[in-house]
Formats: structure tokens, sequence, C-alpha cells
């Protein structure tokens, strides 16, 4: 089928569409994709989880991973939701009758007929998908009491507490667009040249596991610190939405010296 036929045919169902019952579609299509979206996601984070030991003290993904872990799952989860959508509106009665009445003489319009054809478009679509998320969520680290793994498609590298380097520490605000944005990081070089950001994924996350981090770091000896602390990013911490974070920070710069 051409795009130019395609959307003749759209344009054709849309034309004969005419019941107020079809406005039901759209609350329920939606419904039905953040359900189906869910539900897929739960998959990929069980898959995620099998790789994940049990003891960790805080787990993230990298900020690309997360793109591909969230985004992907988007596209797959349109179908899913028409579907959901079709059978929900089919169990009521009077909306079943009006849709049914309007889908004749337009071929691959019944419910049957549609949901056939986006049932093999939901089947193209994950199978195109869920691999990309899956892929995305394998690009993770997470800190044990024994040191820091950090996990990406291909390959894996372990590293204990002696292997940091340097930690960088960042609070600052960053022109993004025509916004602001503030820039946390608690970034750790390692000695091969690889570094982690622990603050990169879940602010808050970081700052509940901080002081079991800081209790192994305390006992390294060789580590350096560097910072890029700004006035307007310590201001922007004072807002409620920062109120766990804004202890940590504090605390992060006392016990380091920071300005």
């Amino acid at each position: 089928m051409s795009v130019n036929n395609y959307f003749e045919e759209a344009r054709g169902r849309a034309q004969r569409r005419k019941s107020p019952w079809n406005l039901l579609l759209i609350p329920f299509a939606i419904a039905g994709m953040i359900g189906a979206y869910f539900l897929l996601l739960q998959g990929v984070i069980f898959i995620q989880n099998l790789q994940i030991p049990k003891d960790v003290i805080l787990f993230g993904n990298t900020r690309v991973g997360s793109i591909f872990k969230y985004v992907s799952l988007m596209f797959a989860a349109v179908p899913w939701g028409f579907i959901i959508a079709n059978c929900i509106a089919f169990t009521i009665r009077p909306a079943r009758e009006i849709l049914d009445r309007e889908a004749k003489g337009h071929k691959g319009t019944s419910f049957k007929e549609a949901n056939n054809l986006l049932f093999k478009a939901g089947i193209v679509v994950t199978l195109l998908t869920f691999p990309l998320s899956v892929a995305g969520a394998m690009n993770y680290f997470y800190v044990t009491s024994q040191g820091i793994t950090k996990q990406s498609f291909l390959s894996q590298k372990q590293y204990l507490w002696q292997d940091i380097r340097m930690i960088n520490v960042a609070c600052y605000m960053q022109q993004n667009r025509s916004s602001w944005e503030l820039v946390l990081n608690y970034r750790l070089h390692m000695i091969d040249g690889a570094d982690v950001d622990l603050w990169e994924e879940n602010y808050d996350r970081f700052a509940y596991a901080y002081n079991q981090i800081d209790a192994f770091l305390k006992d390294q000896k060789n580590i350096s610190y560097q910072s890029k602390i700004t006035a307007d990013g310590l201001s922007y911490l004072e807002s409620s939405r920062y109120k766990i974070i804004r202890p940590v920070m504090h605390k992060i710069m006392q016990e380091n010296g920071f300005n």
C-alpha cells in the first residue's frame, strides 16, 4: 500500500465515523497505551533484575540506556492500546452496534478485521522495540559493599573501592535551549580512565544511599576531589523538590571542604 493510498483510506475512515461513541475510543486508547506500556516495561525490568545482585546499595541506568529502555516501548504500546480501546468499546452494546454499522461496506474496519491488523502491527513493532528496550536496560551501574560494577550491553567491568582515583562533584545551573536546569554529578573516575556518575539517573536514590557509600570512601586515602558548585545551583536546591538531596549536598561540601 502506498503512502498516498494509506492516507486516503484514513481520511475515508475518519469521514464515516460520525457517532459520538467514537469519542470513547480516545480515552480508552490512551488508557490502553499506558497499561500496555507498563506491562511491557515490567517485562524489561524483570529481565534487568535477573542481572542485578540482591545486596546492591545503589543501582541506576546510564542516561543513554534510560532513553532506549523507556522510549522504545512507547512505540510498541500504540497498537496494543488501540486493541484494548476496541475491546472495551465492544463490551458496550450501544457503542458496538453503532460502530459496527459505521464499519459496514468499509473493508478492514470491522472489530475483528481492525484488531487483526492491529495485532499484526503490535507483534512487528514489539519485536523491533522490545529488544531495543532490553539493550538499553543492559547499560547500568550498581554499587555493593565490594565496589562498583559498570555494565554495558557488550561488556561488564567491576571496580574495587581502591580503584577510584578522583571524584568530581557538581551542583550548578546550565542553560538547556530556552530554560535553565540543575546539573548534579557525583562522578567517580577510575584507575583505567572509565567513569561512573552515581547521581546520573535518580537523584533521590543516590541521596538515600550516600551514607553507606561515604563510609566505604572514607577508608580510601588515594582519592582526590574536584568540584563545580555554584551559588545559583545551591540556591536552586532550596526548592521543596530537592528537600531529600539538599542535606546530602551540604554534607558532601562540609566533609570535603568545598566552598
